[in-house]
Formats: C-alpha cells, structure tokens, sequence
C-alpha cells in the first residue's frame, strides 16, 4: 500500500529515508517491517507523557468535569448564562489541551458557578480546590513546553534540553521523555542524530546506523568558519556554555540528518484540512488530483 501511494507521486521505496511518526503500536510496527528508523513525534511523546502526570490528578478532574457536564444541561446552563457568556467546558480525556481549557474555565467561573443553585453540591471545595489550582499553574508550564514544540525552529538538541529537565522535575514523565524510554522505537539512532546536530565524533555502531544520510563532502573554500554572532544569545538562552566534542564527526552528512521534523504536526493538520474539503461530494477524487 505504501509502495502504491509513492507511485501515485512517481516516488520510489528508495527514497524514502525514515519515518516522522507518532509513537504509536501501529507506527512502531510499520517503520520495523518496512526496515525504517522511525522517529517519534516530539508532540505526540509529550502529550503521552502529560497525560501520564495527569493520572494522579483523576479524582479532582473527575470531580470539574462533572461539575461541567451539569453546568451543560439546559436549566443550569441559562441560569448560569444570566451572569456570564463564559460557557463550561468538557474534556476530552485523550487531549490533555482540553483538560488545561477545562481547568482554565473553572477558574474563570468558579464565583459566578455558587449562583446556580443546582449545582452546589458539585462544586470542589477545600483541598480538592486547592489542588486544581495548583495543577492549574503546572499546566500553564506544560502548555509552554507543549507550544514550543510545535515551533519550526526547534531542533533536535532544544527538545532532549526540554525533555531532560521536564523529566527532572516531574519522575512520572520521564518513562515517556527519557531517550532509552521504551516507547522509543529507535534509540541509538535518536541519539546518533542528536550527535551529528552537534557535531560529535560517531562510534562504528552509531555510524553504521546512518549511513544511508552519508555524502560526499564538500570542496573546501580554505576559509575558517566564523564564530555566529547569535551564538552568545544561545548560550545564554541555553543556561549555560555548551558542550563541545571531542572531535568532529569523521564523515560528512545530508542536511536531512541535522533539518528533519521533530513533530508530525503540519502532516496531521493537512490531512484535517482535507477531512473538510474531501467531503462526500468530493469522494472520487483521487488523490494524485487533490490540491491543497
């Protein structure tokens, strides 16, 4: 199937160098019969990995999101109407973003919520609110962390910096962010393309795993390479001097291995888009005749 659809485009198997993917079952198996490294998501690993953290915060979400869905019926939902536009929000609990909309909802509405009566009794009070509070502020750092993944300038060292000290600071996500974490279909060569983005000397092993990304080095121009003047903005961004290596790689690599998407985020919202305009009407289309 996938061989067809390259050939709807006049592409071949062999062009094909890895696969931007998310993490799942389905995804993992693809890229091993098709003898393809795969390289997870950013978005999607992260998502699983706050999703994750949430789980210990069940009880209290559970308790908003009733407390939502009540505030929804048609009687409470005009009352409440009566003192704000502010509509409840559900979640869906395979979108972590819409537990954070939830939350962020609840906060806003929570004093003008006492004023319907028929919800009293489903309002968190105590620790419990507390608690949601709390959580809210997390979710606020998460939510950074989450937006910034989705950045087209973001690279393969910026997301192991983010990964590595959200792991740090939260042990439930680390299961998920760790470079070894078992979700990970291809660590070594992960981490052998995290080297080349920064120039570090390979292995054999780590060598012989892209090999297939080696060129033909470029003709030296006998110039020195200047130092950027943006290297002391990232340094400093970055917390610290960065670490150099202890000798620069000994082949020379495609651009792909230092420039490939991190996240499968333009790819999923493509196809949204064509979920909209390939409607019904639209159904025979074929696809080497769609446009975007």
């Amino acid at each position: 199937m996938f061989t067809r659809v390259l050939s709807l485009y006049n592409k071949k198997f062999s062009m094909v160098a890895l696969l931007v993917a998310g993490n799942c079952a389905t995804n993992r198996r693809i890229a091993t019969l098709m003898e393809l490294p795969l390289v997870g998501c950013a978005s999607h690993r992260y998502n699983l990995a706050v999703n994750r953290y949430l789980a210990a915060y069940e009880p209290e979400l559970a308790a908003v999101n009733s407390l939502m869905v009540q505030l929804r019926h048609v009687n409470n939902a005009a009352e409440l109407a009566k003192y704000t536009d502010l509509k409840p929000i559900k979640r869906n609990v395979t979108r972590w973003w819409s537990t954070f909309e939830m939350m962020r909802r609840y906060k806003n509405i929570r004093d003008l919520i006492r004023q319907v009566d028929a919800v009293e009794e489903f309002i968190p009070t105590g620790a419990t609110h507390k608690n949601l509070l709390e959580l809210l502020e997390e979710l606020k750092k998460l939510d950074s962390l989450c937006t910034r993944l989705q950045g087209e300038s973001v690279s393969m060292s910026d997301v192991r910096v983010l990964f590595d000290q959200v792991a740090d600071d939260n042990r439930d996500m680390a299961s998920h962010l760790r470079p070894c974490a078992k979700i990970v279909h291809c660590p070594v060569f992960t981490v052998v393309l995290l080297k080349i983005e920064n120039n570090f000397k390979l292995t054999a092993t780590e060598a012989r795993s892209v090999q297939r990304f080696v060129v033909d080095p470029p003709a030296s121009s006998g110039k020195g390479k200047e130092r950027s003047s943006s290297d002391n903005a990232n340094e400093i961004l970055g917390g610290g001097k960065q670490v150099r290596a202890s000798g620069a790689a000994s082949a020379t690599y495609n651009d792909l291995a230092k420039v490939l998407p991190l996240t499968s985020n333009t790819v999923e919202r493509l196809f949204s888009q064509c979920k909209f305009i390939l409607t019904l009407q639209r159904s025979c289309m074929l696809s080497a005749n769609f446009e975007m």
